[in-house]
């Protein structure tokens, strides 16, 4: 299996890097040009290629016979909610819509987080029934990325 693995130079990228690694599948770690690369492994299945999905800019052989994406790359902090919504809504569906095309495509894995469903109240956990309620920006723009692949499925 190749799987590419966006904001691989990320905690959880990072980790799951060394995960897919140690299972001897290849790896296409995608990071920004001016990203940290030091919690990447220098081992042989790693290929790191740089882009920037937000300007659509994902170079081809980034996706080059890849089967699966698993998609960790996002917008933690901005200034304005237009910043979240183009890296965190828009760069993922326009990744999903390419990668899908793909001949070899066969999985996309979008790594959420728990701000998209928003805080449980102290008395009891959410659970899979609760409606979604975020309360960062961060948080509804990760809600509105699941919905919006949701709709392309």
């Amino acid at each position: 299996m190749r799987v590419l693995v966006t904001g691989a130079n990320g905690f959880v990228g990072s980790h799951l890097v060394d995960e897919l690694l140690a299972r001897d599948h290849g790896v296409v770690a995608l990071v920004r040009p001016t990203a940290d690369r030091s919690h990447l492994p220098d081992r042989p299945g790693l290929e790191v290629v740089e882009g920037r999905l937000a300007r659509g800019d994902l170079p081809e052989a980034a996706l080059e016979d890849v089967d699966t994406v698993f998609h960790a790359a996002a917008a933690l902090a901005a200034r304005r909610w237009e910043d979240f919504r183009r890296v965190n809504v828009e760069a993922t569906l326009a990744l999903y819509r390419r990668f899908a095309r793909r001949p070899t495509a066969r999985r996309f894995v979008f790594v959420s987080s728990l701000a998209a469903a928003g805080p449980a109240p102290a008395e009891a956990p959410r659970g899979e029934a609760d409606p979604p309620a975020p309360t960062s920006d961060y948080g509804r723009s990760k809600l509105q990325a699941e919905v919006g692949l949701d709709a392309l499925e």
